[in-house]
Formats: C-alpha cells, structure tokens, sequence
C-alpha cells in the first residue's frame, strides 16, 4: 500500500480469478501503536464473462432489403440500426446485416445485467459497415482543378477527416496554407465555407477525380449516453471526424471485436463510465505516423485510439492500436472523482507506430495497472507525464522500438509511478533514444527488475533535485552509445560512467547491472533471455507481482523464461483476423 494525499491510502492485488471470494488482510504497523493492528474484509471480484443473448427477441436490420416501417422481425426487416434500436428491450439482439449504414447509433434504452441488448454484426453474407463519409462525394463529386494539383469541389459541410482511397490527407485551416503546405506534408484538404467548397490536392498532384475520396461529415458511429449492459460487436466502424464509439456516463458496456479505422478517435470512455470491457478491437489509421511530430501535435490529427477518461473498474484488453498518434489513454486532470479513471485495467494490448505515446496515464491516476503489452515503433512507449496522485502500475511489457523515451516522465511528477520487469530496446536508428530522461524534477518513482537499454544514456536525469522518493534498485542499464561520451548514467546532471560508480555515489541500483541484453530469438518475438545470461533468476522477489511461476528466482525484464508464456509479440486479435489481413 502506498500513502496518498489527504491521510488515504491505496494498492493492487493482482493476478486474481475473477468471480472468487477472497480475504483480503491488511496488517498495520505504525510507531505510535502499542501493537500490530490488521484489518480483514471478505470481497469478491466481480464477473469477467461475455452477457449472454439469443433468449430474447432477435430484430433484423437489413440496409439493402428493410424499411423502417416493418416490425423487425426476419421477413420484415427495419433499414436502420437506430430503428431496430427503437424496438429493443432488455434481452433483445439488435442483428445487422450486410451493408453500409451511414448514421450515428444513440442507443436510448438500456439491457439489465442478466439481460443485455446486443448490437451484433452479422458478416456472413458481406461486411456491415457503419460509415459517416458523405456518399455524393464518395460516389460522384464533380472535381474542378484550381492551380498547382489543387482541385475542388462543392460542398456545404463540415470535414474533419479526409481519406483518398487509404491514405489520410492532412487537413489545412485556409487555402493559402495549404497552397505552401506549411505543415511540410504533401498534399492536404481544406474547407471554405464562405465558398461552400472542399479543396483537395493529393500527394501526386492527381486528379482526385480517379480516386475514392471519404469526407467524414458525420462525427461519431455509437453514442452511449447513460445507459448500460449493452454489448456491440463485429462492426467496421470508418470515416467519422469524431471518435468512432463515445460512451458518456455508460456501464457494463461490452465493445468488442469491431474494426475502426480512418477515424478521428477511437473509443472513448468518460464521465463516470464505469465496468466497461473494451476487447480485442482492432483500431487502425494511416499517414499520421509518418507526418512531422509538431505538424501533428496541437491540430486535429492529434486523437488517440482508446480513451478512457473518468469511471472506474474498465477494462482494456487485447485489442490492436495501429497507426493514431496516441495508442492507449488514462485519465484527465481534475478533481471530481469522475475525473480520476481509477481502477483502470490494460494488458495483452498491442500498439504498433504510435506516432507521439503508446500508453498515457496522465492525470490523478489512482491504481491504474499496465501489464503485459506491447508497444513497437512509437515515439514514447509510455508517457507518466504527470502522475499527479497514483499509483500508476506498469508490470511486465515489452517496449520495442522507441524513438524518444521508454518512458516520458515530464511535467514533474509526484504520484506513485511503480515500473516493475519491463524491457525496453530503442529503435536502431534513433541515436538519441533514451529508457529514461526526465526532463523536470520529479518523484514517486520505483523501478525493479527492468532492461533498461539506450542508445545514449539508459538514465538521463539533469535536474539537481527530486520531488520525493526515487527508489531504483535491481535494474539492468545498458547503453549502446551510440551518442554521448561513454557514460551509462546520468544522475542529478552528474555522469557515471558504470552502473557500480552510479550505486556507490547515489546508494541508486545497489544491486543493479551493466549486462548486454541478449534475447533469445528478438526477430520472432521471443523477448527471454538467452541460455546462461547473468540476468537469469537475478531479479528481487516482489510479492504479488512475481511470487509464483518463477523457477529458481524472477528474471531481469518482460519475460520469464520457462516459467510463464511469452508475452504476444503480436497477440492473435480476434478482430484483425475476422477483418482481413494485416496492413500496413
């Protein structure tokens, strides 16, 4: 247990089966007790099963055959999902059908817990699609070429989101800026409403005439708002301005299984959204990766595939993030309660080319556990930029590929940040990736059992002074020195060249190393180490995080080897493989 603000104090049992009964026991020593005193309280956690369906009423909605006017039921099917949702009650499944559906679902009546309403995608005769593209533009705008392959067309609307074919284009806020693509990007869309026109240029100055041109004039696909037990499945959610499913106020919703790309966002979980399960989602953009970072940052591209924002006890879990410039969100800032996303959950996620942070707990942060994911390719694998209460728990993921930082720890931090058996390797051309290098003064922070490998320095910490506790013990630092001047370390902006001169000045990493890290077989995924490395059973035993499944002691890093399976390089998500093939 860690203390927190305010005389409170808080922590996390993990690892436990879910619907089972448990004494928990909490035992007190303090100074000013004659005794020890301990606190027993039985609990139960709570039920991690999929609501059933198929024992209430089925209402079909067909986009090519139905007519909103019909009862719903198989030979008379509605056309809208927003229509079969009119007739839902508690126990309902909502079935679609093949087809486009160009609207925003409002779910207005919500399923009981022993008798949800499903919204279930029935793709065996062909995709079911939720689009918010405007289809005159998709199908038949009429292209009239300005100058200099910028061409235009009319519309009077609004666009925040504009892909040609596959690939995003970057949206400009006038003519002129566009005309100079001032964000260093080619091609680019912009607007004018005073001129009821949409103004294209494509990056090979083509004719956008030749391809298929989405403008998203719809915002969001799914809006919850105070509802609950309701499950949505199997749908391909794309081109929306917005976040593509918001929940406001919303509970034991179940999003699951759906694919969403070409989105503004993702999911998004806020104001006391509590006991969601957010699974196996695969949740996908283009050419935001590749764009310049400040080009990015501050301007509409600057949207995250999963935001969970306030609530408690939600679940994010094996769901792919590929491509948006922010993977995975936790928290806010403020005060309400509503605004602490507490009790967070996500592991067994995968973020590939994350183009600013993969995971981002920000905020208040009260016990949010991060555990066994993964993050390849991005700028920063996990910004704690601020924790300001926590504790932020980040046990057992692999960090490959980071340009920047393993971990951006910015903005001063002093809530508890807990970063237990994590590997990170840098991205072999960023010269300047660093495991850690906290740019401000900062607290909080336990580190235990980590590889910690950089390409400049495995720490680079240069203030002259720290926020709180910093406790860094039975770490592997390693630097392939790429640039610096040999030192593994710097600490309080003073540098040491080994791991043992940073211990014996600071007491930091007493019982850390300066080992190479050597993976067994890194090209497949296999993170463990290789047979015979010194960081083999060389870890500290932490109770509660790697008390079971160690033989012969807990390993340095992500993986233990032989002792529990690898984490998923790239977990088998039920999404990616239902929807197609992997892209790039």
């Amino acid at each position: 247990l860690l203390p927190l603000p305010g005389g409170a104090w808080a922590g996390s049992i993990f690892f436990l089966d879910p619907a089972t009964e448990y004494e928990v026991v909490v035992t007190l020593e303090d100074p000013d007790n004659q005794a020890v005193q301990q606190a027993v309280r039985v609990t139960r956690t709570r039920t991690d099963v999929l609501p059933g369906s198929g024992y209430g009423r089925i209402i079909h909605v067909d986009q090519v055959h139905g007519r909103d006017e019909n009862s719903g039921d198989e030979g008379e099917p509605v056309a809208t999902i927003g229509a079969g949702l009119l007739e839902a009650e508690p126990g309902d499944t909502v079935l679609v059908h093949a087809g486009t559906y160009r609207e925003t679902v409002k779910p207005e009546r919500s399923g009981t817990a022993a008798a949800p309403i499903h919204i279930l995608a029935d793709d065996t005769a062909g995709p079911v699609v939720v689009s918010g593209a405007d289809p005159q533009i998709e199908a038949e705008a009429r292209w009239n070429e300005l100058h200099d392959g910028i061409f235009w067309t009319p519309f009077d609307g609004t666009c925040e989101y504009l892909a040609a074919d596959q690939a995003r284009i970057y949206d400009y806020d006038s003519l002129d800026s566009l005309e100079a693509e001032q964000a260093g990007i080619s091609g680019g869309f912009f607007v004018s409403k005073d001129e009821a026109r949409l103004y294209l240029r494509l990056p090979d100055r083509g004719n956008p005439a030749n391809s298929v041109i989405h403008c998203a004039t719809l915002d969001r696909a799914f809006v919850l708002n105070e509802v609950e037990n309701i499950v949505i499945e199997g749908f391909r959610v794309r081109y929306f301005g917005g976040v593509a499913l918001d929940l406001y106020d919303s509970h034991a919703v179940w999003i699951r299984h759906n694919y969403i790309h070409h989105t503004g966002g993702g999911i998004r979980l806020r104001y006391r959204s509590s006991e969601n399960v957010v699974e196996n989602n695969w949740i996908r953009d283009t050419s935001v990766y590749n764009w310049p970072w400040r080009s990015v940052k501050w301007h509409t591209p600057e949207q995250t595939g999963i935001n969970v924002g306030g609530g408690w006890g939600n679940v994010v879990r094996g769901n792919l993030v590929q491509g948006v410039f922010n993977g995975i969100y936790l928290g806010r800032w403020g005060d309400a309660d509503w605004d602490i996303a507490s009790e967070t959950d996500v592991h067994d996620n995968l973020i590939l080319n994350s183009g600013d942070d993969g995971f981002e707990p920000e905020g208040a942060c009260v016990n949010q556990r991060i555990w066994g994911n993964v993050s390849i390719g991005s700028h920063n694998a996990v910004s704690l930029s601020p924790v300001e209460v926590g504790p932020v728990w980040v046990v057992r993921n692999l960090l490959i590929g980071f340009k920047d930082h393993a971990f951006k720890i910015n903005n001063s931090p002093e809530g508890w940040m807990l970063i237990y058996h994590t590997t990170t390797v840098p991205n072999e051309e960023a010269d300047d990736a660093q495991p850690l290098a906290p740019p401000d003064p900062m607290g909080g922070l336990i580190s235990r059992n980590n590889i910690y490998w950089g390409r400049r320095y495995a720490l680079e910490y240069m203030p002259t002074e720290t926020l709180g506790v910093v406790d860094l013990d039975y770490d592997d630092m390693w630097s392939s020195h790429t640039t610096g001047s040999g030192y593994i370390v710097k600490w309080l902006n003073t540098r040491y060249e080994h791991v043992t001169d940073f211990a014996d000045a600071t007491a930091h990493e007493i019982h850390g190393y300066e080992e190479v890290p050597l993976f067994t077989a890194a090209h497949d995924g296999d993170f463990s180490l290789v047979d015979g490395h010194p960081l083999l059973n060389a870890g500290v035993l932490i109770p509660g995080i790697n008390d079971r499944d160690c033989p012969g002691g807990p390993d340095i890093g992500a993986i233990e080897k032989g002792g529990m399976e690898p984490l998923a390089f790239n977990p088998g998500f039920e999404a990616q493989a239902r929807f197609g093939a992997f892209r790039n």
